[in-house]
């Protein structure tokens, strides 16, 4: 593995797959270097794998986690906090990304005592992706506002 390959883990819940797809997608035109791990697409775990090593796996070696809460219920879901104990376990700071039509309230603690990313925050998210090394375009930009509108 190239050591110039930024490793980015994204947590979502199933039936939210489709947004991560499109996110996915969106990181990797950003970096020529982005190894991204998405438990829902094809290229993450091959067949035959038990899911949760390799879960686990990439957990263990991403620099970074980013989480996508699409509805207000995935904030509960274990998963999600399963995923981000695990990264802020190993003292990663996540990057949740909380879609539209979410309100703060939806979140209880721990999370809620995690800056969250909201969909509006435009020069919040813009400033994360380029701390991290994302070569964000402005026609990109407006591509990752879209997707987090949810429309």
């Amino acid at each position: 593995m190239d050591e110039r390959q930024m490793k980015i883990f994204i947590s979502h819940v199933a039936p939210s797959a489709r947004y991560a797809v499109r996110f996915k997608e969106l990181i990797e035109r950003c970096s020529k270097d982005a190894k991204v791990f998405l438990s829902s697409d094809w290229e993450s775990i091959p067949s035959g794998s038990i899911w949760l090593q390799e879960i686990e796996r990439a957990l263990s070696v991403c620099d970074y986690l980013f989480v996508l809460i699409v509805e207000k219920d995935e904030a509960a879901r274990p998963w999600i906090n399963y995923e981000i104990g695990y990264a802020r376990g190993r003292g990663l700071l996540p990057k949740i990304i909380v879609f539209s039509g979410i309100p703060t309230a939806a979140f209880e603690y721990p999370l809620r005592g995690i800056h969250l990313l909201f969909h509006g925050d435009t020069n919040r998210w813009m400033l994360e992706f380029k701390q991290i090394g994302l070569l964000v375009t402005p026609d990109i930009q407006n591509e990752f506002a879209k997707l987090f509108e949810k429309r």
